[in-house]
C-alpha cells in the first residue's frame, strides 16, 4: 500500500495517511532491526533462497526475536544500517501491465480506506 498523496485535510484518506506512516515506520524499523540482527535477512541485499524458503527464515527469525525479547536476552544493536531499500523495476513488466497493476492497487487503497477510516 502507499500513501494517498492527494488527500483532503480533515477525511477518511488523510487519517488513511496517519495510520499508514505511524504502521510504515514500525515495519521498516523492525525489518532493520531484524537484518541487523540476523544477517542472514540481510546479505548482499538480494535473495539467496525461493520465496518459500524465505519466509520459512523470515518467519524462524521473528520468533528468535520473539523467545529473546520473552526471557530478556540482550540483544545487539545493529551495527550499520541496512533497512534502507532500493526499488529496482522489472524489466518484465510492461507499462500497460503497470497502469494496470497501479490502477488496481489504487481502488484496493481506496476501498480500504471507505471500510475503515470514515
Amino acid at each position: 500500500m502507499t500513501p494517498d498523496l492527494e488527500a483532503a485535510p480533515n477525511s477518511s484518506a488523510e487519517k488513511y495517511n496517519k495510520w499508514y506512516c505511524q504502521v510504515r515506520n514500525c515495519v521498516e524499523r523492525t525489518n532493520g532491526y531484524l537484518k541487523g540482527t540476523f544477517r542472514s535477512l540481510g546479505i548482499d541485499r538480494v535473495l539467496h533462497y525461493s520465496p518459500e524458503k524465505a519466509s520459512q527464515l523470515i518467519y524462524a527469525c521473528a520468533t528468535l526475536y520473539n523467545i529473546m525479547l520473552h526471557y530478556r536476552i540482550p540483544m545487539e544493536q545493529p551495527m550499520d544500517n541496512l533497512d534502507a531499500t532500493s526499488e529496482e523495476s522489472n524489466p518484465l513488466i510492461t507499462s500497460v501491465d503497470q497502469t494496470r497493476l497501479l490502477t488496481i492497487a489504487r481502488q484496493k487503497r481506496q476501498r480500504l480506506i471507505n471500510t475503515y477510516f470514515n
